[in-house]
C-alpha cells in the first residue's frame, strides 16, 4: 500500500467493516466481532460524552480503526480507556497503528488524566511501550499512560 491515508471520526459502522472483521476472526481477535455486536446492540457505539470512534482510510477504503471510551472498569473521573485497536493485514507497519492511536491520545488530552487499556498478545504489548504505555498490574487493564498531571488541591 503506498497511496497515502486519512483519519475521521466515524458515527456508523462502515460497509468495509466486514472484510476486517473475518481478517481478525482468521487471526483469532475475537474482539473486532465484540465491537459490531456491541454497535448494533446499542451497548457501546462510542457515543457517550468524551467518547470517540475514528477510522483510517485510503480513499473510502477502511484499512483501520480504534476507539476511545470512558473506562467502564475505572472506579474515578477522568480515566479514558483505548478500545479495539485494529489495522488490516495489508496497512501494517506503516504507522497507521500509531497515527490512530496518537490521533485518540491527542483528543484525550482534553478530556482524560489517564487512558488504560487491555492486550494479552505480545505483539500489541510492544507496539503499546513504543507508544510511551507503561506496564500494570490490573485485572482490567495491561496498559496505561498518563495524559496530564493533575494540579495541586489548594
Amino acid at each position: 500500500m503506498s497511496q497515502q491515508f486519512h483519519i475521521d471520526t466515524i458515527t456508523a459502522l462502515h460497509p468495509g467493516m466486514g472484510v476486517l472483521r473475518a481478517e481478525a476472526a482468521d487471526e483469532g481477535f475475537r474482539f473486532v466481532d465484540r465491537l459490531v455486536f456491541d454497535w448494533f446492540s446499542g451497548a457501546n457505539r462510542f457515543d457517550r460524552p468524551d467518547e470517540m470512534f475514528i477510522a483510517a482510510f485510503v480513499e473510502s477504503r477502511l484499512i483501520g480503526f480504534c476507539g476511545l471510551n470512558r473506562d467502564p472498569y475505572a472506579e474515578r473521573y477522568g480515566v479514558g480507556r483505548l478500545r479495539h485497536l485494529y489495522v488490516g493485514h495489508g496497512a501494517r507497519r506503516l504507522g497507521v497503528g500509531t497515527r490512530l492511536v496518537q490521533f485518540v491520545l491527542n483528543e484525550a488530552k482534553a478530556k482524560f488524566h489517564v487512558v488504560r487499556l487491555r492486550t494479552q498478545s505480545r505483539e500489541a504489548a510492544s507496539f503499546y511501550l513504543r507508544l510511551g504505555f507503561e506496564p500494570v498490574q490490573d485485572e482490567m487493564a495491561s496498559h496505561i499512560i498518563p495524559l496530564r498531571h493533575l494540579e495541586p488541591m489548594s
